[in-house]
């Protein structure tokens, strides 16, 4: 069924009537798909392989990057050719080209992935595309098209750089809306100081849910202040009565075999 035509006909989002369960009745990969995403990571079940390497980022100036409001979550525009994803389980280099997060309505819940069946108050997604591909359009349903990079949230101490999207957050209240940051900012500041991570072969969490990401999951979450992460909440959805955009997160699918690998250094 043709995407466009999918569009006009069902808005998925995360409520009742178009949220995750029901996904699969316009996209079938939701269920039939072999690697979807995203998953719970079982650290006793995962393999330590020695053959991975550090991830090695680098992400340019950062210079006036669009922040948007897309109705289901925040995202900011990177520019691609300044940025670089090399190492890890990672052929080649991809570039990153935008990031977002999923987060609950309070405390306990949120992230998409799960380590040990633990739920995290919210997940922070940079996603890059493989530089064999000409655009992130191309690379998009590539089974090596994209990668991304999974930071786990819990509430806590306040993040001085994420300070830079949680003030601009109020610029973006409602969806559709868009603002250009007035501060530099660097993605790699929020990885955790641990680059410890799991991989594997995954898909979107979102609609078209195309199986085409190798994810890079850090097993230390960052701390966010509960201002932050309340800040990312009172962003709203733009659909009826302008209700919170809250619960944006796809519950883990099935592993259906797939090998999880760790690194550890």
């Amino acid at each position: 069924m043709a995407l466009d035509f999918i569009n006009k006909f069902f808005k998925w989002g995360y409520g009742p009537n178009n949220g995750p369960s029901s996904w699969g009745k316009f996209f079938p990969i939701a269920e039939s798909g072999c690697r979807q995403s995203p998953i719970d990571v079982i650290d006793s079940e995962t393999q330590e392989d020695s053959n991975l390497q550090p991830v090695d980022t680098s992400y340019g100036p950062g210079e006036e990057y669009k922040l948007e409001n897309t109705g289901a979550s925040w995202q900011l525009h990177l520019w691609p050719k300044d940025t670089r994803l090399i190492g890890g389980p990672l052929r080649g280099t991809f570039h990153g080209f935008q990031m977002h997060a999923h987060w609950g309505s309070e405390p306990g819940f949120g992230s998409e992935h799960t380590l040990n069946g633990h739920a995290f108050d919210a997940e922070i997604h940079i996603v890059h595309y493989n530089s064999k591909y000409p655009n992130p359009g191309e690379a998009i349903d590539k089974p090596d098209g994209l990668a991304v990079l999974g930071i786990l949230v819990k509430t806590g101490r306040e993040h001085p750089h994420f300070n830079v999207i949680a003030k601009s957050l109020k610029n973006v209240h409602d969806s559709g809306s868009t603002h250009i940051l007035e501060e530099n900012f660097d993605p790699s500041l929020l990885l955790p100081q641990n680059r410890n991570y799991y991989t594997y072969p995954g898909s979107l969490t979102t609609p078209p849910l195309f199986e085409s990401v190798t994810w890079i999951l850090f097993c230390t979450p960052i701390e966010l202040s509960p201002a932050q992460i309340q800040e990312m909440r009172k962003l709203t959805t733009g659909c009826a009565h302008e209700k919170c955009l809250v619960n944006n997160f796809r519950p883990p699918t099935q592993l259906k075999g797939r090998t999880i690998r760790k690194f550890k250094q």
